[in-house]
């Protein structure tokens, strides 16, 4: 990564050269003949130095961190900041003449880069991931019933590299979540350098905090990394501060944002962008109404009633994909639908007999939901958010799920890049929950991101 960074970063400021000075005069860089000459020579070389420096220190090239997304891409805006204000400090300090041109051109088109070439090496190390390869042999301390659920957290998420070979906790099961368990919880750092593992997971249990430092002394000079898992669930590091006190470490856990000026903004940005993208999918828009309307001559429209912020109802739009009297077909529909979904209060059905033939196009492309870009722009929805529930779903809503209605419903959110509709129904409230705790701008704009994915790999769309 530092070597294809580091290419990357070069090409874009010979490129912006090139753009600022031309063939000739690119060429009369390398062979310098003045000192303006030399000047924009060790230039690029020099801010890409400084630009790999700071990718180091903000953790580009950390093993721990890689493959984690938001982060790296957090670290390659960091570090595009420090690389230009080195620049423009050193440029004022020193009075150098550097064109506006060549910087309008070159930063701009390594971030860009930089953010390609870091998604490709994810998406690389993803891969052999799932194949078994670069990952970490783990080994899980704790409490049973601990144990397990981390066990099953990180089997859930092979991307995210962690390999658990056994266990050490105080039970008297041979096997716990499918794992074995080799030993106590007091006896995990003589095993662990045993077993040859890479990472010590340390959920709660019999260890107390010097339990923990004594097993982080056991895996001195080792290289085994020693990861805690803390007892807080389903909770963004965002929202977490930490704060030493006397050797005694403070989490402040920051409230959900319901009321303050972010929802407002976010609200904003919603239908701006709600806005730009209703006027550039209107052609596709006009495509689709006269499709839909062709096959049968039925209303080309959808507008179901649905339950938004605080409970509000409202209208939402969608491209019509049954036939004209699906609702009355329903009851007749869900008796003896063998392939239907576990969906809690919901009804899913994979073969859907009431869908038409371009209904089932308009769903499997998600093209259907356009229409709501609409209640985007009215304020009725957000372009991300909970799944906007039905008014006989929130009707057996308990208090916990209710929860889901304190933030506008959204055309796409993290149920919708994580299944869909193969989602269970517990699935999809624990989705929701997380997003209404714990969303933020990026968080909305990286899940916009992976939104494209889910509907071009069409998984769950039925």
């Amino acid at each position: 990564m530092r070597v294809t960074d580091s290419l990357v970063i070069l090409a874009s400021f010979i490129v912006a050269e090139w753009a600022r000075f031309g063939w000739s005069g690119w060429r009369s860089l390398f062979r310098p003949a003045t000192a303006n000459d030399w000047f924009y020579l060790v230039l690029p070389v020099g801010l890409t130095l400084i630009w790999i420096v700071a990718l180091q220190l903000y953790g580009s090239y950390d093993r721990r961190r890689l493959g984690t997304g938001a982060e790296a891409y957090s670290s390659i805006v960091k570090s595009t900041m420090v690389t230009f204000t080195v620049m423009a400090l050193a440029s004022y300090m020193f009075k150098l003449e550097i064109s506006r041109l060549f910087v309008l051109a070159a930063f701009p088109m390594a971030g860009v880069l930089l953010t390609l070439s870091c998604f490709q090496w994810r998406r690389w190390l993803l891969h052999r991931r799932l194949e078994g390869l670069l990952v970490q042999r783990t080994l899980v301390v704790g409490h049973p019933g601990n144990v397990q659920r981390v066990i099953r957290t990180l089997a859930g998420e092979s991307g995210a590299g962690y390999q658990v070979v056994a266990a050490c906790s105080s039970t008297s099961e041979p096997v716990l979540a499918g794992v074995p368990v080799v030993g106590p919880e007091p006896s995990a750092g003589v095993l662990a350098r045993h077993l040859d593992v890479d990472t010590v997971v340390c959920a709660s249990g019999e260890l107390d905090s010097d339990g923990v430092r004594q097993l982080g002394w056991a895996l001195e000079r080792t290289g085994i990394d020693l990861v805690v898992v803390p007892s807080l669930h389903e909770v963004s590091s965002q929202r977490v501060l930490s704060r030493p006190v006397n050797g005694l470490q403070l989490l402040f856990l920051e409230s959900p944002h319901f009321t303050d000026g972010q929802l407002i903004l976010k609200g904003l940005v919603d239908r701006a962008l709600g806005f730009l993208l209703l006027v550039i999918a209107s052609p596709v828009m006009a495509v689709v109404a006269f499709l839909v309307k062709r096959e049968d001559g039925g209303p080309v429209f959808l507008s179901q009633t649905r339950v938004g912020l605080d409970g509000k109802e409202f209208g939402m739009l969608k491209f019509r994909s049954m036939v004209p009297n699906a609702e009355g077909l329903r009851a007749s529909i869900i008796e003896g639908a063998a392939d239907a979904v576990d969906r809690g209060p919901m009804f899913k059905r994979r073969d859907d007999p009431r869908i038409t033939r371009i209904g089932r196009v308009l769903r499997r492309t998600s093209l259907d939901e356009l229409p709501q870009l609409i209640n985007v722009v009215r304020g009725e929805m957000s372009l991300v958010g909970p799944r906007p529930p039905l008014p006989g779903e929130v009707v057996s809503y308990s208090d916990v799920a209710r929860r889901r209605l304190l933030v506008r419903p959204g055309m796409t959110g993290l149920w919708q890049i994580n299944g869909r509709s193969d989602l269970s129904w517990d699935d999809t409230i624990r989705y929701d929950l997380y997003y209404v705790e714990n969303w933020s701008l990026t968080g909305d704009l990286l899940i916009l991101f992976r939104t494209v994915r889910a509907v071009l790999q069409q998984r769950g769309a039925y």
